[in-house]
This record gives structure tokens, sequence and C-alpha cells, in this order.
């Protein structure tokens, strides 16, 4: 099988070693230094390929996905590894290749605990592994048998993407936790009603919650809420530390979407609003206390 990683960051770099044994791999960066031995153009890297992984950042999707539409053949399977949203149109990165190439089928994304620094060190990780398509399902399926992510699968993008994007608020409280010193009782405490939030959440966007006890829920949640290299953790934790941070974090960035797509219920969800009254500049130990 042959396959192109479009960014060689850290998450691409994992994925390529994740998948180090299959046919034909190219890598492509729009920084040379980052690919080791020769890299050719972007249309060399993407021609021709049985599946090409967008490894970069959500507000860069558009700018590649308009460069490579014309040259990546039609059951070429595109499949989204970075969570987020593009911040111009709310858009996730499946609704971002959906609307650039609307006549496209071959869409998938993967989203689940994956720490990239785990991955390189031959740690297993998890993931769901969503496609509308039944054919990109069959091909993404082959591409991570034998290897150490453990999968499942659904039909079901825009909920697993959503997912991605949406623990992350919660894991913001978790990092609150820790820097006001409440212990793992409280956290545990955090963790569980999150879970109940973000289950009405879901149920009032898509109507049903299925998937939030998934590896892209539940499962990206608890490592996300862990505070290993999340920056969603480490920003809840700068915030009840010192009262500001700089790290813009998804869960930072992405409350006021959720805040005008749910509209009056977000009243039955005291932890999301404490989040939002934290990313807004409330005192956070009031906001935190709201909530206890």
């Amino acid at each position: 099988m042959k396959i192109a990683i479009i960014g060689a960051g850290e998450i691409g770099q994992a994925v390529r070693y994740l998948i180090s044994k299959k046919d034909e791999i190219r890598m492509w960066d729009k920084d040379p230094s980052k690919v080791a031995g020769e890299m050719g153009s972007l249309k060399d890297a993407v021609s021709n390929m049985d599946a090409v992984f967008v490894c970069i950042p959500s507000n860069f999707v558009r700018e590649l996905i308009m460069e490579i539409k014309e040259i990546v053949s039609s059951d070429t399977l595109i499949i989204g590894i970075s969570k987020g949203m593009e911040s111009a149109t709310n858009m996730t990165n499946i609704e971002t290749f959906k609307d650039l190439m609307p006549s496209h089928e071959m869409f998938a994304i993967v989203s689940g605990p994956m720490l990239a620094e785990e991955i390189v060190e031959g740690k297993i990780c998890a993931a769901v592994l969503a496609s509308e398509n039944e054919k990109a399902l069959e091909v993404i399926s082959e591409i991570f048998n034998d290897t150490n992510l453990k999968f499942s699968m659904s039909k079901k993008p825009l909920e697993i993407a959503t997912l991605g994007i949406l623990k992350n608020i919660y894991a913001i409280l978790c990092g609150v936790s820790d820097g006001l010193e409440f212990g793992n009782n409280t956290k545990s405490y955090l963790i569980t009603r999150s879970i109940s939030e973000m289950r009405k959440i879901m149920k009032e966007l898509f109507g049903d919650d299925e998937e939030v006890f998934s590896y892209a829920g539940l499962g990206d949640f608890l490592t996300t809420s862990s505070g290993l290299f999340s920056k969603n953790y480490s920003f809840g934790y700068e915030m009840a530390k010192f009262g500001k941070s700089e790290i813009m974090s998804e869960g930072r960035i992405s409350i006021p979407f959720f805040a005008e797509k749910l509209g009056e219920n977000t009243k039955n969800l005291p932890l999301f609003l404490a989040s939002q009254k934290i990313v807004s500049g409330t005192v956070v130990k009031e906001a935190f206390a709201e909530i206890l």
C-alpha cells in the first residue's frame, strides 16, 4: 500500500512509526529539514497514493486541501489525524474536506488517546477510525492492522471529530483542579460529571451519545485530563496557579463555538459554564467553587 503523510511534526512522525512496515511511505512538510532523506514536491508526495494522512493543525487544512484536491485520485483515502476546528469557519477537519471536495467520497478521521511521545516509544495506543464510506473503512483498517494501534470503527465521523474537540473543554477543569491542589478525589468527581455533560451535549447536537464512551470520547478524555503533554490541562493549571495563561489550547478556542451551538442549554451544563467563565477571565477560584 502506498501512503503519504503530510506534516512531519510529532503526530506525523508518530503515524509514520506506527505504519512503518507498509510498502511505500512518502512524507512531506513545508519545512524540508523535518523530513529524513530527500523530499520531493507536494504533488509528488500525494500523486498515485492509496491514502494521504493530513497531520497538520486544523487552521492550515483548508490551504492544503486546496493545493491537492486536483492531484489526488478519486479513490485516494484522505485521513484527518489532527483534532480541532478551523477558527474562521468552526469546521472540523471532516467538514473542511467535504466543503472543498464535495464529490470525493473517500474521507476518514482518526481520533483517540494517541500521545505521539508514547507511540514512538513503541507503546500501545487506541483510536476510533471513522468514515461514512464502507470502502474508506476497509482501507483505513488495513492500514492499521498489525500495528500498535488498537481501534474500533464508526460511521459517524462528525460525532467522533466533535468529541475530539469537546473533551478538551473539560480537560481544562482537571488542570484547574490540580492547580488548586484539590487532589484525586475531586478530579475523579470532575471526570465523572464531565462525561455526564458530554453525553447531554452530544444528544443535543446529534440526537445520541453512543460515541461518548469510545476511544475518541472517554478514552481520549482520560489521557487529556491526566496532564501528559496536554495544552488544555496546562492552560487550566496555569490559570489556577497564576490567574493567566498564554496557552491557546483547542478547548480554550472552541468554547465560544459550543456556547453558540448550545444556546440556552448551557444553563444545564455547570461544568461547561465554569470553563467558559475561566476562559473569559473570571477569577478561577470563584468559577471553580460554583461546581463544588
